[in-house]
């Protein structure tokens, strides 16, 4: 059996214990690849900036180049997208072009591209089934994302009893590390027995940091690369069939 599968077994195995017991346990998943890939809603969203009227007519050379790239689920961003395609053009250009990507991927417009991990629906539900109490936890804000946020969740059908159970920042100036750190917090308050799911380092860090004894699960997907994660972590693959 994969280390995957033991670490993703040990935590059902968990939930079944406590629903036997009739005692609480909370499960805290982040959403964007941890749940989900993104990569879809990456692709969407260069290949829409390639019919951008505002880039045509600026750099109409180069515009072009950023429809139908290779983006792949260990796409950070879009430069290592841009970079492997060789996609060349002016820094005016790669700036506008970021910051029209970020408008975009921060928004409700694109997330119905999202696909989740293998497996992920099936897993949730059966923590559910099990009588963990399911929690959302994302840098995501609600301004920008939250009605996108729960379409995607009910589309896919995680279960989510109600919008209370899906934290999102109030608003984008929020950092995530230390939002999901106050949230954290006042779910440790509820019930002290919690498992994470998040697939950055940087959060991971900052909570085990702040709450040592909280169980962490690392999802090696992809991230942001400015911190790693301690050595002994639980980790396992984006891949949920347990």
């Amino acid at each position: 059996m994969s280390t995957t599968k033991k670490i993703l077994q040990k935590v059902l195995a968990k939930s079944i214990e406590a629903q036997k017991a009739n005692m609480p346990f909370t499960v805290v998943f982040d959403l964007d690849s941890t749940l989900f890939c993104v990569s879809s809603r990456n692709a969407e969203i260069l290949n829409h900036l390639a019919d951008d009227t505002e880039l045509n007519q600026k750099f109409p050379h180069y515009t072009p180049l950023i429809r139908n790239l290779e983006v792949t689920p260990k796409d950070w961003g879009i430069r290592t997208i841009l970079a492997r395609a060789k996609v060349v053009g002016t820094i005016d250009f790669f700036e506008m072009v970021r910051l029209k990507w970020a408008d975009a991927f921060f928004s409700s417009t694109h997330l119905h591209h999202d696909e989740p991990y293998p497996g992920a629906v099936e897993y949730v539900q059966a923590l559910k089934n099990a009588n963990a109490d399911i929690h959302y936890l994302t840098g995501r804000d609600w301004p920008r994302m939250g009605q996108g946020t729960l379409a995607s969740l009910k589309h896919w059908q995680f279960p989510l009893i109600s919008e209370a159970h899906l934290h999102m920042k109030p608003d984008s100036n929020r950092h995530d590390a230390e939002y999901k750190l106050d949230v954290l917090k006042q779910l440790v308050k509820v019930n002290a027995d919690i498992c994470f799911f998040e697939n950055e380092p940087v959060i991971i860090n900052l909570v085990h940091k702040y709450l040592p004894n909280l169980p962490i699960v690392f999802i090696n997907s992809i991230h942001s690369g400015r911190e790693t994660t301690q050595e002994g972590l639980p980790s396992i693959e984006p891949d949920f069939r347990h």
